[in-house]
């Protein structure tokens, strides 16, 4: 049996990322080798800085973030306002520059909107289901974040946050009313948001899938579309082997390091590639949906699941942006995608989850 003090960290978790990690190393230089070289040598310095990082967040009691959760959410707010101030880069307001360094503040929303929801549903106490008036904070700080990097304009990672936070509202429990509230909500904000919330370039990206999945515009809106899926159905069976990416090599497919990354590893892996990496993306989905399941506190719990929320998101959303099932919305893949920014923030997802499980016979 054992002990209260059992601390054994998950090994299974660990390996599965730590197989993404290398596979999306060998991806990432692929991809880069042609167009931008310094983009594979730049993620092994951020992967260090992940890595030098997740010690403390494996080592340090999880609970620390219990309490520092909302003046978290008030740093990052102020980041997220500072942001809009700064220079442009391809039209967005996105990047905080230090000098060599860019961050992304919307990508440290993700995090920093789970631990603040964490908190806030353990301080209350109160067992669900919850009525509007008691989801007013919780609301206030997913709104918060969603209205910021909105107005970046970043739709991507503002619907990512939305469904972070609806999910960790669900988890916690809704009177029926109050759902069928949102329900009605949503509906209605659907085409107010076409309307007024949308820029021009997403709505055009929107009618494009629609359109045929995109092959009704080759050269103009769906290119980006077109030349993924040419690259992944090229890859066929078994893949053109590595390095040997045609799409790739040659230049054809738009943001293959960042965006499109899976598109490389499909046409240089092809199909039993590709649902080889979908089976580990789904094993460490499950995985992390386990220490959510075994926590034995309320705030692992939801931290937890704030976390397999996001990873499940961005990988959903990217493979099927790459494979012409959603639209083109500029969304990483975990592990994968190159990016400082995204790579520290899914390195410290994954020691909290491995902070949450070696501490879940502590309670």
């Amino acid at each position: 049996m054992r002990s209260a003090t059992d601390r054994r960290p998950p090994w299974a978790l660990m390996a599965t990322a730590v197989i993404l990690l290398i596979a999306g190393l060998f991806n990432l230089y692929s991809a880069s080798s042609v167009s931008i070289p310094r983009a594979f040598y730049m993620q092994l310095v951020w992967l260090g800085v992940g890595l030098l990082i997740s010690i403390p967040l494996i080592v340090i009691d999880y609970r620390v973030w219990e309490r520092l959760g909302k003046y978290l959410w008030i740093i990052t707010a102020v980041l997220l306002v500072a942001v809009l101030f700064s220079k442009s880069i391809a039209g967005s307001h996105r990047w905080l520059v230090l000098g060599p360094i860019r961050l992304q503040p919307s990508e440290l929303a993700k995090v920093v909107l789970i631990l603040t929801l964490a908190q806030h549903f353990q301080e209350e106490g109160r067992p669900g289901p919850y009525n509007l008036k008691q989801l007013i904070k919780p609301l206030f700080y997913i709104l918060g974040f969603v209205g910021l990097v909105i107005i970046e304009p970043d739709l991507g990672t503002s619907l990512i946050i939305m469904f972070i936070g609806v999910t960790m509202v669900l988890v916690a429990g809704v009177e029926r009313r109050t759902l069928l509230g949102f329900l009605v909500a949503a509906i209605v904000a659907i085409p107010i948001g076409w309307i007024y919330a949308l820029k021009d370039y997403q709505k055009t990206r929107i009618l494009t899938l629609l359109s045929a999945g995109g092959a009704a515009d080759t050269r103009g809106a769906g290119y980006h579309a077109y030349q993924s899926l040419i690259a992944v159905g090229s890859g066929e069976v078994t893949g053109k082997g590595y390095l040997q990416g045609t799409q790739n090599m040659m230049r054809f497919l738009p943001e293959q390091h960042t965006d499109f990354a899976f598109a490389v590893f499909a046409e240089e892996f092809g199909f039993i590639g590709s649902v080889l990496l979908m089976a580990t993306f789904v094993a460490f989905l499950i995985l992390s949906l386990r220490v959510a399941w075994m926590a034995r506190e309320k705030f692992g719990i939801f931290v937890a699941t704030g976390i397999t929320t996001l990873f499940a998101l961005h990988v959903f959303i990217n493979i099927g942006m790459v494979t012409g099932m959603l639209p083109v919305v500029g969304m990483t893949l975990p592990f994968f995608s190159y990016g400082g920014s995204s790579l520290l923030i899914f390195i410290v997802c994954t020691a909290l989850l491995i902070n949450i499980h070696s501490r879940r016979q502590m309670f």
